[in-house]
């Protein structure tokens, strides 16, 4: 229902009989839409990621399809300027660690570790194949998430800004 001045006006009937107006909460209303269709559209956004899966595989069979992420609690390390990559099944997790450290523009003094599925750090000689093949999950993306720690103390912004200087 629209008021004169055309603005949205929803009428509340309560039990009592009391008729409450409230002008302008539509705001209020927008979370509650988003979230009454969230499962719909959740279930879109994995029709689509699954679409676009298939696409990738069949495009290029000797590619494993990464989402790389930051830990969410990291501090030390910058965000990676893309998150999806293709990866060539050939190589090791640690050839692509070589990879994510190279497009960070890493210090050697500072350590990267890579967790898979935010749960697992494996081995470094293992091929993306082979972790792809065992950890990829059912929408069809190898997950990697990568962290850093702090050892001996060492405060690695400090570093960085002593290089710069």
């Amino acid at each position: 229902m629209y008021s004169i001045s055309q603005q949205k006006v929803f009428i509340c009937s309560c039990p009592n009989n009391n008729e409450y107006t409230f002008t302008n909460s539509e705001k209020y209303f927008k979370t509650s839409k988003m979230d009454f269709n969230s499962n719909r559209n959740d279930a879109k956004k994995r029709e689509i990621e699954k679409e676009e899966i298939l696409a990738i595989r069949t495009r290029f069979p000797t590619k494993v399809p990464v989402i790389v992420r930051k830990f969410p609690k990291e501090k030390n390390l910058p965000e990676l300027d893309k998150t999806k990559y293709l990866v060539p099944q050939e190589i090791s997790m640690s050839q692509f660690q070589t990879i994510i450290r190279n497009r960070m523009h890493l210090l050697p003094t500072q350590a990267i570790y890579l967790l898979i599925n935010e749960k697992s750090i494996l081995s470094l000689s293992l091929t993306m194949a082979e972790v792809y093949k065992e950890y990829a999950l059912p929408d069809g993306y190898l997950y990697v998430t990568y962290a850093s720690q702090d050892t001996f103390g060492f405060d690695h912004t400090a570093n960085v800004r002593n290089v710069i200087n």
